[in-house]
């Protein structure tokens, strides 16, 4: 049994440039590209994904590196809390030349990601609307694009509510929204502590599982836990595939146990790739051929090799690790992953690469092809350079997602885990989210 707590706040800090301007009308819009890049977004019922949940619009083909993390720390959580002065930032790239403005706006939900149904003013104060502009153009080689960044701060947006959120971002000339991402607002009350048990042999495939524990101190105004209270684990940050237990002990006075139960057990043996492409040089390891002279630009991987696909994680650390280049020089190339199989697949085999530069989504774009004359399965994505991780699964377009589909380690490895306690508000009928602890276990 392998723990590691991190205070919420120390991985919750991050940071950017960005262009905030009071909401005006606008006349320009960023829209070089063809405009039916812009709009290709699935509805979110057709969406088999890890990360994206219900009423989350997902990003179109023309937007890129998209990033939402908190106080300054691009490896923190999308997670703030209520009445303080923490801070989110938001940035992601739009594959045109001309620059855009873009307008933000927030909705909030219960913790099944329905609409809460709450009037704007009982959880935000004021318009609630930023407008972001500006951007910055690209200076390099391959497809331009312009960079946007901000930091959205609860010094300037007053958030009167806890809960779950959905920020979105339309165009400011068409007002067409063109993506939304989840976040979070705690209000840190009570205590919430949280361990893990590793059962071997008790998953799929005789695979290992982790049992998830948590203890809450509960605060004065919970009156009737039984009824109002709901707990959550969330693996990995895959925030559209949230467990909740209806497994909790309420038998000690001012606290409630809740624990997943073996049968809603997380695979303990999950792991991914991760690559560093922060150069696209040959000069990377990962890199086995660059064509800085195609266009776009061309980079093709080193292959990846089916029953050694673990070895990817280092240092026995299994945390996801995506991080593209902030950079405006940092180029964008069509890069093309290469799967050996070896015997183990079969032409007829439906095999997906997932990872956060397609937002670890099932689709028609993420299905490996099988090349007869070198066996190797490939699929080829439009990134831009920076550090990846990613997944291989084997999985149909509306089937669930089994992350050991493609398993070739029975071993655990370490993985990020978040506690959720979700208080539903007695009087006025919405999800407060009390406490979040995030931990490790192996």
């Amino acid at each position: 049994m392998g723990l590691c707590h991190l205070n919420l706040r120390s991985l919750l800090k991050p940071t950017l440039v960005l262009l905030i301007l009071p909401p005006i009308l606008l006349s320009a819009c960023s829209t070089s590209i063809n405009l039916s890049n812009r709009s290709v977004s699935q509805s979110t019922s057709s969406v088999n994904s890890l990360t994206i949940v219900p009423n989350q619009l997902p990003a179109p083909a023309s937007i890129k590196s998209i990033q939402l993390y908190a106080n300054k720390n691009m490896r923190s959580a999308p997670i703030i809390e209520l009445n303080s002065d923490d801070e989110l930032t938001l940035s992601f790239d739009e594959l045109t030349d001309v620059n855009g403005q873009f307008r933000i706006t927030f909705t909030h939900h219960d913790k099944t990601w329905a609409s809460s149904e709450i009037p704007q003013s009982w959880y935000l104060e004021g318009s609630g609307e930023l407008i972001l502009g500006g951007g910055t153009k690209s200076n390099s080689h391959g497809p331009g694009y312009i960079h946007y960044q901000t930091t959205i701060s609860l010094n300037e947006l007053n958030f009167l509510a806890s809960g779950n959120y959905l920020l979105h971002v339309s165009d400011a000339s068409t007002g067409r929204e063109l993506f939304s991402l989840p976040f979070f607002i705690v209000e840190g009350e009570g205590e919430l502590s949280s361990t893990s048990q590793t059962l071997f042999n008790s998953g799929n495939n005789f695979y290992p599982v982790h049992r998830l524990f948590s203890t809450f101190s509960l605060p004065e105004f919970v009156v009737y836990p039984e009824f109002d209270l709901s707990f959550g684990f969330v693996q990995n940050r895959f925030w559209a595939k949230t467990r909740f237990t209806e497994s909790y002990d309420l038998n000690t006075p001012g606290l409630a146990k809740f624990d997943l139960p073996q049968s809603n057990a997380f695979p303990a043996n999950v792991h991914h790739i991760t690559k560093n492409l922060s150069d696209f040089s040959q000069s990377t390891y990962s890199v086995i051929e660059w064509n800085p002279g195609s266009n776009p630009p061309e980079v093709i991987l080193r292959e990846d090799v089916l029953n050694f696909l673990s070895s990817g994680s280092s240092s026995g650390s299994n945390i996801i690790k995506s991080k593209p280049e902030s950079s405006t020089r940092s180029a964008y190339a069509r890069t093309v992953f290469r799967l050996d199989g070896d015997e183990d697949l079969t032409p007829d085999d439906e095999i997906h690469l997932l990872g956060d530069f397609n937002q670890w989504t099932v689709s028609d774009d993420s299905r490996l092809s099988l090349v007869p004359d070198n066996g190797l399965w490939i699929n080829t994505q439009i990134l831009k350079e920076g550090i990846y991780s990613y997944k291989y699964v084997k999985a149909g377009i509306k089937s669930e997602i089994d992350l050991t589909s493609l398993a070739d380690n029975s071993s655990p490895s370490i993985q990020e885990y978040m506690s959720f306690v979700y208080f539903n508000d007695p009087e006025r009928k919405y999800d407060r989210l009390l406490a979040v602890e995030v931990f490790f276990a192996r």
